[in-house]
């Protein structure tokens, strides 16, 4: 119809101003609103005919809902129970990334809370996260506000290793937290928790477990 836009950006319907242009061309403006009812009739009509519908979509969006298992989350380091609501960092505490718990270390090893596979490693090894076997999305965090360190973390682990449970997977240096005034929380984090009907934490054997 020799529609004309007067402007970069005139691909949404918000943008149909520019259409009008800065000299108020009424006759290029109406032609731009013809087209809009043009796409509109169209795309109905050639819908209706083809009977076309969602129901693939459904089927496909069904099957990305992940299969969990009942999981058994271990302590990620030695030392004593801190429960999600003292943690202090607000994210962690509040559940925002999942359901968690955090362990006051006495030494600087880290341990894999599930057998599965190393998902990701964070450049400051600050942060490791684990697709256990039964399915749980597990990420471990050491301390709180580390994403900025350099060299006082060093994980034993890379993408793609498949660890065991209680398998040392990492390291930090203790002392080098303590002079620098950082929390050495190691936290354990359960990320797809919306995935299980039932998480609880036994703050004696410090197990956190989830049941799918």
């Amino acid at each position: 119809v020799g529609l004309k836009c007067y402007g970069f950006g005139g691909y949404s319907l918000t943008n149909i101003l520019l259409y009008l242009g800065t000299d108020k061309d009424t006759h290029n403006f109406m032609l731009a609103l013809i087209g809009v009812g043009i796409m509109a009739v169209s795309s109905f009509v050639l819908v209706f005919l083809t009977k076309w519908d969602d129901s693939d979509f459904e089927e496909e969006n069904r099957d990305e809902i992940p299969t969990v298992k009942k999981v058994e989350c271990l302590a990620p380091a030695k030392g004593s129970y801190v429960a999600q609501e003292k943690i202090e960092d607000n994210v962690f505490a509040s559940g925002t990334l999942g359901k968690c718990f955090g362990i006051c270390p006495e030494i600087g090893e880290i341990y894999a809370p599930v057998s599965g596979i190393v998902n990701s490693v964070a450049p400051s090894n600050h942060a490791i996260t684990i697709k256990s076997d039964e399915g749980a999305e597990i990420m471990v965090h050491i301390g709180i506000d580390t994403m900025k360190l350099t060299n006082e973390i060093t994980s034993y682990v890379k993408v793609g290793q498949h660890v065991k449970a209680n398998e040392k997977i990492a390291y930090f240096d203790k002392q080098a937290f303590d002079e620098k005034g950082i929390k050495d929380t190691v936290i354990v984090i359960l990320l797809n928790s919306d995935y299980y009907h039932k998480i609880t934490v036994d703050s004696d054997s410090l197990v956190m477990i989830a049941e799918a």
